[in-house]
């Protein structure tokens, strides 16, 4: 893993320590922990520039969003849904479910 990515790796699980639940902070470091073993070891130049911006995006948005009252994140946009692999559908849906409990 490069060093920026790493940096961006370490500083999302910094921000989630932020979050109001541990039932948050652990789905989303399991989730992150996973998604970025499995784009190291897998994923081509392209995807791994689309990965980081992501991640980046993510990051910029959660830093944004700790500190106020309500909910945290962003809904998927139709486009990004379309991007989306079967897996990935099923992870999104899952972590949907797992949090409505």
């Amino acid at each position: 893993m490069s060093e920026g990515i790493a940096q961006l790796y370490a500083s999302i699980l910094r921000l989630h320590r932020l979050l109001p639940s541990g039932q948050a902070r652990f789905l989303g470091d399991s989730y992150v922990k996973n998604e970025f073993r499995v784009h190291k070891k897998k994923a081509n130049p392209e995807q791994l520039a689309t990965f980081v911006t992501a991640w980046t995006e993510y990051r910029d948005t959660l830093r944004s969003q700790l500190g106020r009252t309500g909910w945290l994140g962003a809904d998927l946009q139709a486009e990004e849904v379309s991007r989306l692999s079967d897996e990935q559908i099923l992870d999104v849906q899952k972590l949907k479910d797992t949090l409505r409990k």
